[in-house]
């Protein structure tokens, strides 16, 4: 069976719902803070995820600041206090044993007054829950590894026994985990049974998708005015995948455009789903909206939930044919 986008009744009569998840790397007050002024005068209440422990070893892959840092810290907590919620991108920017990923969640909440309720692995982490080709099984693995040139990076934040498992404390203490990334500003249409979770991947209590905008340029692709009228009119939903730091006039300048001109652009971006009849909200009650509907779709099916896709495993992958066709997804 296929599945079309769910139709949902977004709250206050809004036509459909926006948000971003802006991963922390390579974050700072310097670069961050005047995007996060510009969306909260705008009316955006987003998640931004953090690093709640300093670093003890070289990055991953980027680091940034973290919640060690007091003018960090503070600023997080004021973005806290203005309504944004703060997510999680695992504890720091390399690789964390299980001791040290309590650790850090045990500061994040001493910081915050509770367990982080949504988040994204960290690239490259090993303490990462099923990344890599454990995100998928059978055929659906081969496809991935063909997609990704046969990257052989191992994660083990689910293997249970390993000494970088923490997946019995993600499952206890946090809701929704982000997956797959696509190249379609309706993360719904995309991902229409999400949130979902994966009985091959008990860990993980729901998956959410997003829709790609990891650097800049993609994230201004994705969300020209042509795809925010198609997702206007489908009545979706936008999670978007993003570094909000390359919204920064530093770090556009090193994309060899004028500081003016990325300024009028995340202005323009920005403003253009504010005047809209959107709703602009979290990752967690975009989640949270979909949920209901997929309880209810799945409540109509009379125990048919499995033959309909709606709990078996590997529901990003429907087909070959589709997987192919998502090769853009950032795997």
């Amino acid at each position: 069976m296929t599945f079309s986008p769910p139709q949902i009744q977004w709250p206050e009569g809004k036509k459909f719902a926006f948000t971003i998840f802006d991963d922390t790397d390579a974050s700072t007050v310097a670069n961050s803070a005047p995007v996060y002024a510009l969306l909260r005068d705008l009316g955006f209440r987003t998640t931004k995820s953090v690093w709640a422990l300093e670093a003890e070893q070289p990055p991953v892959v980027v680091g940034g600041a973290s919640c060690a840092e007091p003018d960090y810290r503070a600023w997080a907590l004021q973005l806290q206090a203005e309504g944004f919620e703060i997510g999680f991108h695992n504890v720091c920017c390399h690789h964390s044993k299980r001791e040290r990923t309590l650790e850090g969640l045990r500061r994040f909440e001493e910081i915050f007054g509770h367990a982080p309720r949504s988040m994204a692995n960290h690239t490259g982490c090993r303490e990462n829950l099923y990344w890599g080709s454990d995100r998928v099984t059978g055929w659906r693995r081969w496809v991935y590894l063909a997609a990704t040139l046969g990257r052989k990076a191992r994660f083990l934040g689910h293997v249970k026994g390993d000494e970088h498992f923490w997946g019995d404390v993600c499952r206890e203490r946090i809701r929704y985990v982000r997956n797959f990334v696509f190249p379609d500003i309706n993360t719904l249409r995309a991902c229409p049974w999400m949130p979902y979770h994966d009985p091959l991947r008990p860990w993980v209590n729901q998956w959410y998708a997003s829709s790609e905008g990891g650097v800049l340029d993609s994230f201004l692709r994705t969300v020209t005015e042509e795809n925010q009228d198609r997702l206007e009119a489908e009545g979706g939903a936008c999670i978007m995948y993003a570094h909000l730091e390359n919204f920064s006039a530093r770090t556009a300048w090193s994309h060899r455009a004028s500081a003016s001109s990325w300024s009028g652009s995340r202005r323009k971006v920005a403003g253009s789903c504010q005047s809209r009849r959107c709703w602009i909200t979290s990752p967690r009650s975009v989640a949270s909206m979909c949920s209901r509907r997929v309880s209810a779709r799945r409540s109509k099916t009379s125990g048919c939930g499995t033959s309909c896709g709606m709990e078996k495993a590997d529901t990003p992958w429907p087909s070959a044919s589709s997987a192919m066709k998502k090769a853009m997804w950032r795997l």
